[in-house]
């Protein structure tokens, strides 16, 4: 159909042509079930965060009710939430913390106040360790996730979290050299084996060094990466 721009349009077809585009914008808009993974994983904020500010200070935070607890090297101390315009600020009559996302403000009464940045690879291990994971492992290409713990559970996510496996009772098994230790679950169809070695593994993606190796089959696709021990 050709519309042409001289012609006088009614308001019966405006309010026609309004509500066509009405429709095809939020049927643009929205995300079928096809352009998302079935079993992506919904990630819970994470509940602790490392911060190293530009004074040489470095915090460790987790969230608490209404509050955060800072760790600063021997000192642990507990701010309830208090009103902010922008972020999430915690106050004490010596101590403030401003949040706004991933950087804070640290302020010191008596004292100075100064600017942190955060460290998110340190948040991602602090986090885990406080929910009780033992072991957390990646790799890249495609982009995988490893946890052991808590407990006998082990949790894999693969290719960049498009898939999620769970598998409980899982033991741990000494290996040849006495150093290795090896995991292995079953879930369904799904196997997975997973080898640690206590052995320094870089990550030329990232540029981290890790104090450990990762060499997993899962379902007969062997991956290699690196991890670090939580406890």
């Amino acid at each position: 159909m050709n519309l042409h721009m001289h012609q006088p349009v009614s308001g019966h077809t405006r309010k026609g042509i309004a509500g066509m585009l009405i429709t095809l914008l939020t049927a643009a808009c929205q995300v079928t079930p096809h352009d998302m993974p079935a079993n992506a994983p919904i990630r819970p904020a994470l509940q602790a965060h490392v911060w190293q500010c530009d004074d040489g200070t470095r915090i460790q935070s987790r969230n608490r009710p209404a509050a955060i607890e800072l760790r600063i090297g021997a000192d642990l101390r507990m701010l309830p939430q208090t009103p902010a315009a922008s972020g999430v600020r915690y106050q004490t009559p010596e101590m403030t913390f401003w949040n706004k996302g991933g950087s804070s403000t640290l302020e010191r009464r008596p004292g100075t106040t100064t600017a942190c940045s955060e460290i998110r690879a340190a948040s991602l291990l602090e986090d885990a360790r406080i929910r009780g994971v033992a072991f957390r492992g990646l790799g890249n290409e495609p982009g995988w996730l490893l946890e052991i713990g808590p407990d006998s559970r082990m949790l894999f996510e693969d290719r960049y979290g498009s898939a999620r496996m769970i598998f409980t009772d899982v033991k741990p098994q000494t290996g040849t050299t006495g150093a290795t230790t090896i995991y292995e679950g079953r879930s369904g169809k799904d196997r997975l084996r997973a080898v640690l070695q206590p052995r320094t593994c870089a990550d030329t993606m990232s540029d981290e060094t890790f104090p450990a190796t990762v060499e997993l089959e899962i379902n007969g696709e062997r991956r290699l990466g690196c991890g670090t021990p939580l406890h």
